[in-house]
């Protein structure tokens, strides 16, 4: 399997797209059981990401309307005061917009998602607080 791997990169690298799609298509012919059991094993798994990344960027959407929304009430009304919770939840959309950059670029760039682990051990706390899970919350 190992030599199959090199011998991919090696004629991707080459330019010979023929021999790799040759290869491929019986590498998926001759390993068809194993990867299928492999796909529909984590298949749920992947779903439930998908479903939690979602989730996520519905959540984003949901502050930047309310920061705007606040921002365009603040800019209507000078004389109108925002409550202490609206104070701190500006703040923290703010801050989410923030850590947001960095993180667009894992899922902008196609195969960037595995660096995320180790951009997460150098900057523990870069996750927007909308994909972060109920526990991670917590903590």
């Amino acid at each position: 399997m190992l030599e199959d791997l090199q011998t991919y990169i090696g004629d991707l690298y080459q330019g010979r797209t023929d021999t790799f799609n040759y290869k491929t298509a019986y590498f998926l012919k001759r390993n068809w059981k194993s990867l299928r059991h492999t796909v529909g094993h984590n298949a749920h798994h992947i779903w439930d990401e998908l479903k939690k990344v979602g989730y996520g960027f519905k959540l984003l959407n949901q502050d930047a309307k309310f920061y705007v929304r606040r921002q365009l009430r603040r800019m209507d009304s000078k004389f109108d005061k925002e409550s202490y919770a609206e104070n701190i939840k500006m703040k923290q959309v703010k801050t989410d917009f923030i850590k947001f950059i960095p993180f667009s670029v894992f899922i902008i760039v196609p195969g960037a998602e595995l660096l995320l682990p180790a951009w997460l051990v150098i900057f523990p706390n870069s996750i927007p607080s909308q994909f972060l899970s109920d526990d991670a919350r917590k903590k």
